[in-house]
């Protein structure tokens, strides 16, 4: 099978931005109080960012569902995936499916800075690690994605949030 090639060139490998700080800041089992708090400061840095939440997860038969949410526009998305795809690959889908959907209503607002927020570490090093050898096609498509709208002067960030 043939895959398409990238619309952008290796040469113009698309600079994604991160913001991973959370992931650092403390662990799994720390106190929901204190996450809270530090995930109310991180957002509060992104106001006047249109936020995207994005989120994946897998249920105890292996029923996979990723999802997307923008408050700005009251937007929400939900959808079934297959059950071999891994939560990961679920959450790198729901940041595609949320880009493509803000990709669709910039024609309509004045949208110059947007903030991906998932909870997924994984997904957003997968986005960002720079090592195509890595990449998946729905990596290279969100890539592509991120690229097209970089080129129309719109800002995206990707913020790891508690999980």
């Amino acid at each position: 099978k043939i895959t398409e090639i990238a619309k952008n060139p290796p040469w113009q490998r698309t600079v994604v931005n991160t913001d991973s700080s959370l992931a650092t800041k403390f662990s799994k089992n720390e106190n929901p109080v204190v996450k809270r708090q530090l995930t109310l400061e991180l957002l509060d840095q992104y106001r006047d960012y249109i936020q995207i939440y994005t989120d994946a997860s897998k249920s105890e038969t292996g029923a996979t569902g990723a999802s997307f949410y923008l408050p700005a526009y009251g937007a929400e998305r939900s959808f079934r995936i297959p059950t071999k795809i891994s939560v990961s690959t679920a959450e790198l889908l729901a940041i595609k499916a949320a880009l493509e959907y803000i990709h669709t209503i910039l024609l309509l607002h004045n949208v110059k800075q947007i903030a991906v927020l998932t909870d997924s570490l994984n997904a957003v090093k997968s986005l960002s690690s720079g090592n195509t050898f890595m990449y998946t096609n729905i990596t290279t498509d969100t890539l592509e994605i991120v690229y097209n709208l970089q080129k129309q002067n719109i800002e995206v960030k990707f913020i790891v949030t508690a999980t």
